[in-house]
């Protein structure tokens, strides 16, 4: 019987070690060729996609030329197109706070603050590639939210009643 090959859990004195090769073993080698996208870039860019042309609207063809990324690795990152459409929401949501956190944590006046606040917001709304575009969550994920569940509870989640 061939050796296997040897790993630092090995050389530490693990199950490994001992011949045994188990799904108990606490170690875990990581399978598959390493990760070739960032999945941070790769989620900004299927939003864009989504932006542009709408949820129902967006291909998986669409998603996978925006991110350069097959169809196999983004059901391997994100799941489906709706788990995908989801990650998109919440960064959206996150990204959203995050923006206005900082503006009103700052020193200027209400008026300075909420004008800034307008600003970016309707940068965003009128900033796209191909023309204005409107809120993300807004303008799209009302009228998923209808029928799904997930995207509805996202979408309170970003209109909070308490901020």
């Amino acid at each position: 019987m061939p050796t296997p090959p040897v790993s630092a859990h090995d050389v530490a004195g693990g199950c490994c070690a001992a011949g045994f090769r188990s799904h108990l073993c606490p170690v875990r080698v990581p399978r598959g060729r390493p990760r070739t996208y960032d999945p941070e870039i790769a989620l900004q860019r299927a939003t864009e996609s989504f932006w542009r042309a709408g949820y129902a609207a967006t291909s998986l063809d669409d998603l996978s030329a925006a991110t350069g990324m097959n169809r196999p690795s983004l059901y391997g990152a994100f799941g489906d197109k709706r788990g995908l459409y989801l990650a998109a929401l919440r960064r959206y949501w996150e990204l959203s706070h995050v923006a206005m956190e900082e503006a009103l944590a700052s020193d200027r006046t209400l008026r300075e603050v909420l004008r800034r606040l307008y600003r970016k917001a309707l940068a965003g709304y009128f900033g796209g590639k191909d023309g204005p575009r409107g809120c993300f969550a807004i303008g799209m994920a009302t009228t998923e939210a209808v029928r799904d569940r997930k995207i509805r509870a996202l979408l309170a989640v970003g209109i909070p009643e308490d901020r």
